[in-house]
């Protein structure tokens, strides 16, 4: 009967442990970018921003439209028992307002495009939170996997050093060494499973992701960029940053004009139709054309100081467009040597790696035969243990300086 409970027992802890396997979510790099997409808060506000950007550009344009209007009335004089009923039909159209109208179309066009790239600055910075975000919780996962080897080394050495001093061949102070670092490895892995936790929650709010499921990524740590040196100056030119500013100077080249239509006459054309009636016969109807024209004469300066104000904005702003190609230009080549420095590390940490894996074999077998002492051999132990671990840092930092380098030049979340 205990035999068969203890069965049972077995059976539910091992289905509870399949159930939280499979309710771990499980994503790779392009799963995360379609839940950003769909789910990322602030890339859709800036979508919806280009959106209302486009309705203004419609209402800019009927601007230039004509604008068309009908009234019918009815009237009862109670005291005079008469009644007296109208109908109008009315038109307008602008024939000219100094080509202000004309401006605020170019204004509102180029409002569309500055969401547009608002919207890809976002997209850009967004990638670079979910990458590095994606690439910490795969390097915690690795790292866990990497302390529980450690863990399971520093367990042996702990067993062979026990061993050797059982039979008189080694001193107490290397034991507790050996137990020393044994207890320090099983909480450097307690310290990288929190992490993992911490990184999960990390990923997900990125994602956009209310609750608290628990998620793992899969991955590698390979690169996508090559280490060609580009053309830096092709590069800011394309550089959403860079569009930004060339587009804020032609809106203030255009508000400029803007300001100068002020100093025109504006034209205006009208017709209209109507006629009035005690029975709603309507028998006779009466029509008009006109044109007016209306120019202001004085108004206290303020349309001079518009016109100053704004000659003096679009010399500020090509001010800003010279300092902003300098920052991009420098954070370009910044972003790339950090990169190319961090790809060139990787292949030296891995020769640290392959030496040191070597040497702890050779000191573990000679150790084991008592041709080198406790000491020695802890230091090779203790150096392979550093170097995994800058391995593994070397690969991850090079991630990361790719997707700084990625959005240095603008890369958006839909770029691998």
């Amino acid at each position: 009967m205990q035999y068969k409970m203890t069965i049972v027992i077995f059976i539910l802890i091992l289905s509870g442990y399949w159930s939280l396997l499979n309710a771990q979510e499980i994503l790779t790099w392009e799963d995360c970018v379609k839940e950003t997409i769909r789910n990322n808060p602030d890339l859709l506000s800036a979508q919806q921003k280009v959106k209302q950007a486009e309705e203004k550009k419609t209402i800019a344009i009927s601007n230039y439209l004509p604008s068309i209007g009908v009234n019918i009335s009815g009237n009862k004089n109670l005291s005079k028992d008469t009644t007296s009923n109208s109908y109008g039909l009315g038109i307008q159209q602008l024939l000219f307002d100094g080509f202000k109208t004309c401006n605020n179309i170019k204004q509102a066009e180029q409002e569309v495009e500055l969401a547009k790239l608002d919207l890809a600055i976002i997209s850009s910075n967004i990638r670079l939170k979910l990458r590095k975000a994606f690439i910490e919780l795969l390097k915690s996962q690795e790292l866990v996997n990497l302390t529980k080897e450690i863990v399971d080394r520093r367990r042996q050495n702990y067993e062979l050093v026990n061993m050797r001093y059982q039979a008189g061949l080694e001193h107490k102070g290397s034991v507790l060494t050996a137990k020393a670092n044994y207890s320090q490895a099983k909480y450097e892995l307690e310290q990288a499973q929190r992490s993992v936790m911490f990184s999960q929650r990390q990923l997900g709010l990125i994602i956009g992701k209310r609750d608290l499921t628990e998620i793992s990524v899969k991955g590698d740590f390979s690169l996508t960029c090559d280490k060609e040196k580009p053309n830096f100056e092709i590069l800011v030119n394309n550089n959403p940053q860079m569009k930004k500013i060339l587009i804020q100077k032609e809106l203030a080249r255009i508000e400029l004009e803007s300001a100068k239509s002020a100093f025109y006459p504006k034209i205006n054309a009208s017709g209209n139709i109507g006629g009035s009636s005690s029975d709603w016969s309507f028998s006779r109807y009466d029509w008009s054309l006109g044109v007016s024209l209306s120019l202001p004469l004085y108004e206290g300066g303020s349309r001079i100081a518009a016109l100053r104000s704004s000659e003096i904005y679009l010399s500020q702003v090509e001010a800003d467009e010279r300092s902003k190609y300098n920052d991009i230009i420098l954070n370009l080549e910044n972003a790339w040597l950090r990169f190319i420095n961090a790809v060139d590390n990787i292949s030296i940490q891995k020769e640290f790696l392959d030496a040191s894996n070597e040497r702890v074999k050779i000191a573990e077998a000679q150790y084991s035969n008592g041709l080198v002492s406790f000491d020695n051999w802890t230091i090779i132990e203790d150096d392979l243990v550093r170097v995994k671990k800058s391995f593994l840092n070397a690969e991850a930092e090079a991630l990361s300086a790719e997707a700084d380098w990625i959005n240095a030049k603008g890369g958006e979340l839909n770029e691998k």
